[in-house]
């Protein structure tokens, strides 16, 4: 029953902010942090990550996905031992400099989620709004995971993406849940009126090929 948390922190006196995640066994009564604190703000699994969201892969390793412009911050926690909570980050990476998970120069909220074998990432993508590039056409993107943990990487995992564009509006943050019958609700903002908040059931076996849509039951 573990469950998680990414966290936005803030160095005093700089002013400078990074991500950790955490996680607790006992229903949010206690919790505790993944990996190591370190001595300074470059040992941060995300040093200059925004608002992050984590997600746990089918191997139990976690996850961490952050706010940055032009794509995400990814950074994997392995654990050693489950039980006590240990283990090692990968190392973070800008999915747009070492994969395809990137899109115009917005830097805004999205969300991760994971649904058998297919891992999800949605985002504002503002490829058709040159007028608001940095926040429109909130899109939500998918890849097959690999049955080989060892391909859990940051960089491994920015790669070998494809787009589901949703909006086609000024467009920025969004979330997702996995509904009752195992498709998608998508939760975002939309124009008009600034940031009106938008609902949309994603129905998954329209929207992905057979050979994906076949992936969501695995694991």
């Amino acid at each position: 029953y573990r469950i998680y948390c990414a966290v936005w922190a803030v160095s005093t006196g700089s002013g400078r902010h990074h991500n950790y995640a955490i996680y607790s066994d006992d229903f949010g009564e206690s919790w505790h942090l993944l990996g190591e604190l370190g001595r300074d703000f470059n040992d941060s699994p995300a040093p200059y990550g925004n608002e992050p969201k984590c997600e746990e892969l089918p191997d139990g390793s976690v996850l961490l996905s952050s706010r940055k412009g032009y794509g995400r911050y990814f950074n994997v926690f392995h654990y050693t031992d489950i039980e006590q909570g240990k283990g090692t980050w990968d190392g973070v990476v800008a999915t747009d400099q070492v994969g395809d998970l990137k899109w115009g120069s917005n830097d805004t909220n999205g969300e991760p989620l994971r649904i058998g074998n297919v891992l999800f990432q949605s985002a504002p993508t503002g490829y058709s709004n040159p007028a608001n590039e940095a926040r429109s056409d909130v899109s939500v993107f998918y890849k097959v995971l690999s049955d080989d943990p060892a391909d859990y990487t940051p960089t491994k995992l920015s790669d070998g993406w494809t787009k589901i564009q949703v909006s086609d509006r000024n467009s920025a943050y969004s979330s997702m849940t996995i509904l009752p019958d195992g498709n998608i609700g998508l939760f975002y903002e939309e124009a008009p009126g600034g940031y009106s908040m938008v609902y949309v059931p994603l129905n998954l076996k329209k929207l992905l090929p057979k050979s994906v849509y076949k992936q969501l039951r695995q694991r």
